[in-house]
């Protein structure tokens, strides 16, 4: 009945959601797939640390978005 129309970006879950999806699809491929490998190379340490950047980025645009007040659209 009463449909957002704010923009995508500017939703805090949106950002919530977007950078929790990547940081588990990435993760899950290099606990999963390579988990059981006794040394891991280096480039996968770079991913998980990348995605851990990615997820707080995004987590914090998202605290950041929820604390900026709303404009009224009159």
């Amino acid at each position: 009945l009463f449909p957002v129309t704010e923009q995508l970006e500017k939703q805090p879950e949106f950002w919530f959601n977007y950078g929790t999806f990547i940081f588990v699809s990435l993760n899950f491929f290099n606990f999963a797939f390579l988990g059981n490998m006794p040394d891991l190379p280096d480039w996968v340490y770079a991913i998980i640390w990348g995605s851990n950047i990615f997820l707080y980025a995004t987590y914090f645009l998202a605290i950041y978005l929820s604390t900026k007040p709303k404009s009224s659209e009159s």
